[in-house]
């Protein structure tokens, strides 16, 4: 197959069958993880029912005009949606009231207009009702695909009347070996492994030195746990990314930024406990989900318990609560920190 991605074999088959067949669905949902293929798998069947030269399996050529405007966002026929920054985050009713407009259009350059909309968990209840009406009237000719975290995020209505398939994590081993060729260090892949829980996508999308600059940064606080100076160096911690947060603020993508940069310190932190936890109930290294464990981690392992996991995942849960309701991050994190020495 020429569908040129990793993993997703089970759905990249039945895209190869639905095509063969003749009777492709008018509309599709994909569902999983952020980074598990879905937007990926959405333009390699664009190009797969545009293609001038398909493959014995009905996979896409990869070369042909189509296949190479479609792989460029550049398609005369392909329509991609998103929630923004300038809509609040949602996907407005004036933005599917254009997209149903175009649709009525007949294709210019392929066999079929696809419609792909990304995170449709943001359609408002006013735009998803719109974009029923073009589910409920499809045109011969278009086919929408609907990208979603998960079904139970979605308007019922809209996904009841979609072909769904879920897209799942990659094993361990395929992930590790992608990201070989990004050249990194047996550290680094193992810790951005960890990280994208098997999400290839968000894996590559991960800066991996960023990721091990803030896993060795928290690793280095951990070891000193027990210690007078701990707090000290933890609060002088909590002000460095502090400090980094607001400098990236004044960015002109600051925004995405530093939203990132807190999703992986919570991630790294969330990390750094779980694969603790795993440590002291097996001692088998092949177990963890990041790297090999560092000597705090193994000094953790011997004193962790259920209740203080159970309170690490909830001084957790307030951090990104906190932050949600723009509560001083400095703040936040002093107190994080302070019911870690309990």
């Amino acid at each position: 197959m020429s569908w040129e991605l990793l993993g997703l074999d089970s759905i990249k088959e039945s895209f190869s069958k639905l095509i063969g067949s003749g009777r492709f669905p008018h509309a599709l949902l994909l569902t999983g993880l952020e980074g598990s293929g879905r937007f990926s798998l959405s333009l390699a069947l664009a190009k797969a029912i545009n293609c001038e030269k398909p493959e014995s399996d009905h996979s896409p050529c990869l070369t042909c005009l189509n296949c190479r405007l479609i792989a460029e966002l550049k398609h005369p026929d392909l329509i991609v949606i998103e929630p923004n920054s300038l809509t609040g985050r949602v996907i407005p009713i004036d933005e599917i009231k254009q997209l149903r407009k175009t649709l009525r259009l007949k294709p210019y350059h392929g066999r079929y207009k696809i419609a792909v909309i990304r995170q449709a968990e943001r359609l408002s209840e006013e735009s998803g009702g719109a974009l029923l009406k073009t589910l409920e009237e499809p045109s011969p000719f278009t086919v929408l695909i609907l990208n979603s975290r998960g079904e139970a995020d979605m308007l019922p209505t809209l996904v009841s009347r979609c072909l769904r398939f879920k897209t799942s994590p990659i094993d361990r081993q395929t992930l590790l070996e992608a990201l070989k060729e990004r050249n990194l260090g047996p550290m680094q892949s193992r810790l951005l492994a960890g990280l994208s829980g098997g999400a290839l996508g968000l894996a590559l999308n991960l800066d991996a030195g960023q990721a091990w600059r803030v896993w060795e940064g928290i690793d280095r606080l951990f070891l000193m746990r027990g210690h007078d100076s701990f707090l000290k160096s933890a609060l002088d911690w909590t002000t460095h990314l502090t400090n980094e947060v607001e400098r990236l603020k004044k960015l002109d993508d600051g925004v995405e930024q530093k939203n990132a940069l807190i999703d992986l310190t919570l991630n790294c932190l969330r990390l750094w406990w779980r694969d603790s936890a795993i440590l002291a109930a097996t001692n088998d290294h092949k177990r963890l989900c990041g790297p090999p464990p560092s000597k705090s981690q193994r000094e953790m392992a011997k004193i962790i318990s259920a209740n203080k996991l159970t309170k690490n995942e909830e001084a957790l849960a307030t951090i990104s609560m906190a932050l949600d309701r723009s509560i001083r991050m400095d703040l936040v994190f002093e107190n994080y920190w302070r019911a870690v020495l309990e």
